[in-house]
């Protein structure tokens, strides 16, 4: 009885991981599955030879014929008036879309619709954050890799598809600490030169400042001598002050 409780359980053990082995596979299979029709609604998407100049010259407006392309005949029967008018008509500027397909009637609005889509840029605490999630990860998968090796091979095989997936979509996919440091030092050493660049120009500005306030004392000094010394001459002239005294 104890053998065939035995055998029961290693059966059911053995059915068990060949569902998971069959979920892992069939979730790779998914994957492998959703990139290659990424990939081919890409390609569709693109308009290629001759189907790319038919779309060009579909969306350019119609050139008007000049007088000397046109028939003689045809240039006879129109007034002299009506040519007036034609050249006072103001020609209306083509229409622009977005990529959402909406009408943009100033660049105000084509500037706003390219800033919005433009992906943020993730500030150094953002950066600092995901290196320690990035090198956390890369020691949960050391440890995995040491203890079943078939297991984080499994792992890093369904990331990949992963990543490719984000990266057919357009997405910027971020899982190299080593570059996320290397920005993080860049950003950094930017901002020490515009720390160095504004404390140097803070300088200047106060050097500036005291070398105006000197020169306005200098000045107020000099007035103030040369009020004295006209004040004098007009008292020595007067005969108030003996020259020499």
């Amino acid at each position: 009885c104890r053998v065939r409780t035995t055998r029961f359980y290693q059966q059911m053990g053995d059915a068990t991981l060949h569902s998971a082995a069959l979920d892992r596979a069939s979730s790779l299979d998914e994957l492998r599955h959703r990139l290659s029709n990424k990939i081919e609604a890409l390609r569709g998407s693109r308009p290629v030879g001759g189907e790319r100049k038919a779309a060009k010259r579909a969306t350019k407006p119609p050139s008007k014929p000049t007088p000397a392309k046109l028939p003689k005949s045809s240039q006879d029967s129109v007034p002299a008036m009506d040519k007036k008018k034609a050249k006072k008509v103001p020609q209306q500027p083509p229409a622009v879309f977005n990529r959402d397909g909406r009408m943009v009637f100033s660049k105000f609005e084509l500037a706003d619709s390219v800033a919005a889509r433009a992906e943020p840029q993730p500030k150094p605490a953002k950066k600092k954050k995901l290196v320690r999630q990035l090198e956390a990860k890369v020691e949960k998968m050391k440890n995995l890799e040491e203890r079943d090796p078939e297991r984080a091979k499994q792992v890093q095989e369904k990331e990949k598809w992963h990543r490719a997936l984000d990266r057919a979509e357009g997405l910027k996919v971020k899982d190299d600490p080593t570059l996320l440091k290397a920005s993080l030092k860049r950003h950094e050493k930017r901002r020490q030169q515009s720390r160095k660049k504004w404390q140097s120009r803070t300088e200047h500005v106060q050097q500036q400042q005291q070398e105006r306030q000197q020169k306005r004392r200098d000045n107020i000094k000099a007035r103030k001598e040369a009020k004295l010394q006209t004040k004098m001459k007009r008292l020595k002239k007067k005969g108030r002050i003996v020259p020499g005294f």
